[in-house]
């Protein structure tokens, strides 16, 4: 649902930023996986779901006053050594499998991020480098695997243990697989013969469908020149979705699904029917003096009274001819432009052009069009406090005016010269403009309702403060305890929602940067958020365990040099718990995110996310002395656990099953479009975590008239509809009105409990209605 809010917002500053570098934010770290080899603990037998206790943990420590001075202790760090490993990828015979492709992944908490990818030899191996990014994710708590797909849909990982590497070949050995092969026709049936773009996804009912060929080849779409395609090898047993369209866009994407092979070297032929076509545009860029934008990006937006077709990034050819397709739903448009803008992240030509409604299916042709120069709208120079120029200082700069025709505002940046010096182009509806200035080591500066082209915006002298910083060095039990930690920089005097929050390293060091001049206070704690904050019903407050006062930051920037920022000790107040996490068979859950529900001393339920490692172990930290813990896992039944055991096991059982059927014929929906089940809480548990997603609690696609959910708790439930939409490149959905009466109260039992609903044709239409709007 969240993806389609973004489609129907999406705004032409998103287009402009295409052109600009894309700055990823940094994942918050979580509490760090056990990483360590199956000891006795590990290959305990557990007999029943009760905790096995083995250590209990000290009682809590007060500690209200000052840090006493002290030597800091000495906290282990990773070696810095640089680190190689070999991945080896063999057949089911045996045999070295060449070009296949492998990645080295980061799993820190909930997330999972591709490190670098690579490709075997002939000798089915690859040699991964340790880089410094898998390094300090290590130092966050992260887990590093190496993974490949092979064949699509079996997902295989090899954990690699960056604390004590092993020298050996890291191996994976594959499954033979079988085949799939696709025939896009068009509407008389034959294969289209012109090249087309596919898609092969994995269906999933517990989860949405995602591109199965992104893993295997780094790209999410292939191309096929001649209207056919046959796939890598693909996992037995599976249910697959193919999706495809002509690379012109000259027709609608089609989707189709089927059941997979049954047995190794099965081979299962698609036969997919692409949708309707659309009308195809086609224009000769010209500059105000008539010469052709040869080879120049293009950027374009469809638009109608305010209504957003999409964008499309485009090059012309080498007479400045362009061409793009537009979806089938501007055939019914009354009045139609269309916007050409080259380059887009700092416009130098911009022009708009109404096209002849209505528009039909086909080639429409709007010949030569002339652009108009973009003037320069704004200009000057950036210096520092003593009027020396700031070189590569970012200028970022948005309109504050209205739309012109329909059409939303850009923004642009530029870095400055070697003297400070900057010039940006602005569109000429730009009567009111916005600029931000930032720069390495200074505090930004933020200038408002600046006017375009007049004298005091072309010939702005813009001054930056040096900013300061706070620096320090944390005191631990256990280096593993410092992905828990919180730290918190407010002003003194101040509410904690003005702060800034930052983590210390294995090390015990952190450094919050940029710090404006003034008098602050430090404040130390859990990461463990409030169920309420994580339902949104109040800003994030952690629990202060510990408080550092009146550090102050220089008037003239520069670090706060206060004593007691290098020795701050934490020790005692928090407390590290282990636990081995088995599943109903007694295997270990291995490589899977959990959560904990912590009561903690303040009487606030919170809540702590980790992951198991490859052995099932995980670990998290948090306060002394709590009160109770739950710990959740997507699809198992919540299970009660000791917070004030340091190590314990815990065997799951399966979450209570739930079905939701369709009552009669499923209304009648657009190709590319299906009826998916939701299933979300009535009332939110008190022991709530963010490893169960409330909205929905679970989300799948009908099979049948019917599909399946495990539940964590025996609790109310709500259940509806959702229309899912799979034809544009990131799905989107809109929600079927739900009815009072569309609930179910799951008991505990071992049965089915199923719920019957009727998907109402009106509301199924309006849903559609809604989604057509996006």
């Amino acid at each position: 649902m969240r993806s389609a809010v973004i489609a129907t917002s999406v705004s032409f500053c998103l287009l402009l930023a295409l052109w600009g570098a894309r700055e990823g934010a940094a994942p918050a770290p979580a509490p760090a996986p056990l990483e360590r080899e199956p000891d006795h603990v590990l290959r305990a037998e557990v007999p029943s779901l009760s905790a096995v206790q083995h250590r209990v943990l000290p009682s809590p420590v007060d500690r209200s006053a000052q840090p006493e001075d002290g030597a800091p202790t000495e906290v282990a760090t990773s070696s810095a050594a640089p680190l190689r490993c070999v991945v080896r990828v063999l057949d089911a015979t045996g045999a070295p499998v060449s070009g296949q492709h492998v990645e080295q992944v980061g799993r820190l908490g909930a997330g999972r991020y591709v490190l670098s990818r690579g490709v075997t030899d002939e000798r089915g191996e690859h040699v991964f480098e340790i880089g410094e990014q898998a390094r300090r994710m290590s130092v966050s708590g992260a887990c590093l695997f190496h993974a490949l797909q092979a064949p699509i849909g079996s997902v295989h990982e090899r954990a690699f243990d960056l604390q004590n590497p092993s020298q050996e070949v890291i191996l994976f050995e594959l499954s033979r697989g079988g085949i799939l092969e696709l025939i896009a026709e068009d509407e008389l049936g034959e294969v289209y013969a012109a090249p087309i773009w596919i898609e092969l996804a994995l269906v999933d009912p517990r989860d949405s469908s995602s591109a199965a060929l992104e893993f295997q080849s780094g790209h999410r779409r292939l191309r096929s020149e001649s209207g056919k395609f046959r796939a890598p090898p693909v996992a037995i047993g599976q249910r697959w979705s193919f999706s495809a369209e002509p690379v012109d866009g000259s027709r609608d994407r089609a989707t189709i699904e089927i059941e997979g092979p049954g047995r190794e070297g099965d081979v299962v032929e698609a036969r997919l029917r692409l949708g309707a076509a659309r009308p195809m545009l086609r224009a000769r860029l010209l500059d105000a003096q008539g010469s052709p934008l040869r080879e120049q990006e293009v950027g374009t937006q469809l638009v109608e009274a305010g209504r957003d077709f999409g964008h499309q990034r485009l090059m012309t050819d080498a007479e400045g001819h362009v061409g793009r397709s537009l979806p089938a739903a501007s055939m019914r448009a009354g009045e139609i432009e269309i916007w050409f803008a080259t380059p887009m992240k700092a416009p130098r030509w911009m022009v708009a052009q109404r096209l002849p409604t209505p528009l039909a299916p086909g080639p429409i042709d709007l010949g030569d069009i002339a652009c108009e120069e973009v003037p320069l709208g704004i200009a000057g120079q950036v210096v520092d406090g003593k009027g020396a120029p700031l070189s590569q200082a970012r200028i970022h700069l948005s309109l504050r005016s209205e739309t012109a025709n329909g059409m939303r505002v850009p923004w642009t940046q530029q870095v400055t010269d070697e003297a400070g010096r900057f010039a940006l182009r602005v569109p000429t509806y730009g009567t009111r403009l916005g600029i931000d200035v930032s720069c390495p080591s200074y505090l930004s500066v933020d200038l408002e309702g600046l006017k375009r082209a007049a004298p005091e915006s072309l010939d702005l002298r813009v001054v930056l403060r040096r900013s300061g910083a706070i620096a320090g060095r944390v005191l631990l039990d256990s280096p593993e305890m410092a992905p828990s930690v919180s730290i918190q920089l407010v002003p003194q005097g101040q509410p904690s929602s003005s702060g800034i929050s930052r983590r210390p390293g294995k090390d015990g060091r952190f450094e919050i940067t940029p710090v404006p001049p003034g008098l602050y206070e430090l404040a130390f704690g859990g990461h463990a958020p409030r169920v309420e904050e994580l339902r949104g019903e109040r800003s994030y407050e952690m629990p202060r365990l510990f408080v550092l006062r009146d550090l102050r930051v220089p008037e003239d920037g520069g670090s706060c040099g206060d004593a007691r920022l290098e020795s701050i000790d934490l020790r005692g107040l928090l407390a590290q718990r282990r636990m081995l996490v088995l599943q109903p068979d007694g295997v270990a859950l291995a490589s899977t995110r959990v959560c904990v529900a912590v009561r903690s001393l303040d009487g606030a339920l919170r809540s702590i996310v980790c992951e198991t490692n490859a052995h099932g172990a995980t670990a998290w930290s948090g306060e002394r002395g709590a009160t109770e813990a739950t710990l959740t896992v997507k699809r198992f039944r919540s299970v009660r656990v000791d917070p004030n055991v340091e190590e314990q096991t815990v065997r799951l059982q399966d979450g209570w099953l739930v079905a939701i059927e369709l009552e009669g014929a499923a209304p009648p929906l657009p190709e590319g479009c299906e009826l998916r089940a939701w299933l979300r809480f009535e009332r939110t548990p008190d022991l709530w975590l963010r490893s169960v997603e409330s909205y929905p609690l679970h989300l799948g696609p009908l099979r049948d008239g019917r599909t399946e959910f495990r539940v964590p708790e025996l609790t109310s439930y709500r259940a509806g509809w959702l229309i899912w939409d799979q034809r544009a490149r990131e799905p989107a959905s809109a929600e079927v009105e739900p009815r009072a009466s569309d609930r179910i109260e799951v008991r505990d039992l071992d049965t089915v409990q199923a719920v019957t609903l009727v998907a109402d044709p009106a509301a199924v239409q309006a849903a559609l209605r809604t989604l057509g709007r996006r």
